[in-house]
């Protein structure tokens, strides 16, 4: 195959190969030009690039960016608690009960499972059938 490159099935001679060369140099020279013209980007940009680069280094994932402050948990008294569960207990699904009072369900369910927030009577019991 002196002298041809062999492209896809089709031959393609020397100066065919020059030619596609040059129209592709031609195209980056005007690409770099245009980037030349808007070289001056905003800071915000540049910022962004380089916080990436930086996460990459510390071995996060390039999507992860560092937290700014340390994601705190809401506190909750335990007489809200109870009331949460007694509203459980009183025959509200753990799921409208989050929803009513603006919790996770998670959380109620953990509430209502760790039987330290029972109301004042304490937990009901179903009777044993004999």
């Amino acid at each position: 195959m002196c002298g041809t490159y062999r492209n896809l099935g089709t031959k393609l001679t020397i100066d065919q190969i020059i030619t596609q060369l040059e129209n592709q140099k031609l195209s980056i020279d005007n690409a770099i030009r245009a980037l030349k013209q808007v070289s001056d980007l905003p800071l915000a940009v540049a910022d962004s690039a380089v916080q990436e680069n930086n996460s990459r280094r510390r071995g996060r994932p390039p999507g992860k960016k560092q937290r700014a402050t340390k994601r705190t948990r809401p506190t909750y008294s335990d007489d809200f608690r109870r009331q949460v569960v007694a509203a459980v207990r009183g025959g509200t699904s753990i799921g409208a009960a989050a929803k009513q009072y603006g919790v996770t369900w998670f959380t109620v369910r953990e509430w209502v499972n760790s039987g330290s927030y029972e109301p004042e009577g304490g937990r009901r019991t179903k009777k044993a059938s004999a």
